[in-house]
């Protein structure tokens, strides 16, 4: 493929038919690279917010407080409501699960691992139906974990937070570098 990303190393031009020493980096590896880096970083970010309504904890620590004498559950309930507000009830993708997120930390891993040791002429040429359908995979996992079968209880109001969809959008753009890397 004709697309590439260019770079010089120790580019020296001579008077006297000297050239430039120049290696290439083709764009597909670098979409592999950059998608990788968009799953993994996509389990560091929110993934599922909790939508409670207002007063929630107030109204559930209400009969606990009555009984209180030194106010901490009513001070609980109250903080607790104050961060539902602020949006401070979130969840990464490492917080949410115990398998998927190693599945999708290790199909990043795989596919950068891939590409060095295609670089690195341990493989003969890049693996691109593995890199797809690991990648595809992933990206069926998360739409399966983060859409059928969330997280928690069917009745806990989740919503759908950017980390989810980061790690989404790097297996599909870890899919199309390495499809964009077949040459038949």
């Amino acid at each position: 493929m004709g697309t590439s990303l260019h770079y010089s190393e120790g580019s020296t031009r001579s008077g006297a038919g000297g050239g430039v020493s120049e290696n290439r980096i083709p764009l597909h590896y670098v979409l592999v690279v950059i998608g990788a880096g968009m799953m993994a970083g996509g389990l560091w970010a929110p993934w599922f917010r909790i939508n409670l309504p207002d007063g929630f904890f107030t109204q559930a620590f209400g009969a606990v407080a009555a009984q209180d004498q030194t106010g901490f559950f009513a001070a609980a309930g109250a903080n607790l409501d104050q961060m539902s507000r602020a949006g401070a009830l979130t969840a990464s993708g490492w917080q949410v699960f115990q398998q998927v997120d190693f599945l999708i930390a290790g199909v990043a891993a795989l596919a950068v691992l891939c590409i060095v040791l295609t670089f690195s002429h341990h493989l003969h040429r890049f693996p691109v139906d593995l890199v797809t359908f690991a990648s595809l995979g992933a990206a069926g996992v998360i739409v399966f974990r983060g859409f059928v079968n969330t997280p928690g209880p069917a009745e806990l109001p989740l919503s759908v937070m950017w980390g989810l969809w980061t790690s989404l959008a790097g297996c599909l753009v870890v899919a199309v570098g390495a499809r964009m890397s077949h040459r038949p």
